[in-house]
């Protein structure tokens, strides 16, 4: 279950004089994103057929169906909830200027800088799997573990650089019916990740995505009887718990995002 709500605020001034016109304005936003995902926190449980198949592999339909009625587990998937409650705020301030150069010929110029931090969640509930800072010793690194700032809460860097200039032209030709226009500019996009995805909102220890456990091929050892073993949450215990590890310097213009997963 998703909630969003978005407020936002602007307000601009125009100033003519001679053949300018000029405005000036701000534009600002404050995002707000709600999450509740159930994940697989009811558990997945598989049969594949391999205990009761000749080969000991994944057999048809019937022999999983053999499985099943055994009991005898392929493979058992668990996770807790995905919660997450994201807020950023945009603020997005604009000059332009459209300047009638004369009566065939209008210019556009404009210049726009936007500040469009990452989120962070109400509760510092992200965690980053950092593999970049000590790429020997891995490590999980909570929001606001090294400090209260906006790229600590949310464990990416916060970009300062996204200026965004404008550029168009209105030309008439004289004496026709004909008028030609073309124009430039840089734009940002803007994004706010959500559970169900590799996303750092569903690292330990907030959360503990999609364990896997993998019984013995040959022998079954996971029975649908006894259900998950206990601590199967327990990221201590846990075996093949997938981690979301993100390039801190992503928010970076000039660098390329990187988010990538561990099994661990």
């Amino acid at each position: 279950m998703t909630t969003a709500r978005t407020a936002s605020l602007a307000g601009d001034v125009t100033w003519s004089r001679g053949n300018h016109t000029i405005k000036i304005g701000i534009q600002q936003f404050w995002l707000q994103t709600n999450f509740n995902s159930s994940q697989k926190s009811t558990g997945v449980i598989n049969f594949n057929g391999q205990y009761t198949s000749k080969s000991g592999a994944s057999g048809s339909s019937d022999q999983a169906f053999a499985d099943f009625l055994l009991g005898a587990i392929s493979k058992e998937q668990l996770s807790s909830t995905a919660l997450l409650n994201f807020r950023t705020p945009y603020t997005h301030p604009f000059i332009q200027d459209d300047w009638k150069m004369n009566r065939n010929l209008v210019i556009n110029l404009g210049l726009r800088y936007e500040l469009s931090p990452p989120p962070v969640d109400k509760f510092n509930g992200i965690v980053n799997y950092d593999m970049d800072t000590t790429p020997s010793a891995p490590q999980l690194v909570r929001a606001g573990e090294f400090g209260s700032s906006r790229a600590q809460r949310a464990l990416q860097d916060v970009s300062y650089t996204n200026i965004a200039p404008r550029f168009g032209f209105s030309y008439s030709p004289r004496g026709g019916n004909t008028v030609i226009r073309g124009g430039y500019g840089i734009f940002y996009s803007n994004m706010i990740t959500l559970g169900g995805m590799s996303s750092l909102e569903l690292n330990p220890p907030a959360s503990l995505p999609r364990v896997t456990i993998s019984p013995n091929a040959t022998n079954p050892t996971a029975l649908l009887a006894n259900g998950f073993p206990p601590g199967t949450l327990s990221f201590t215990n846990g075996r093949n718990v997938e981690l979301a590890s993100y390039d801190r310097r992503a928010q970076d213009p000039n660098r390329t995002a990187v988010e990538s997963e561990y099994s661990a």
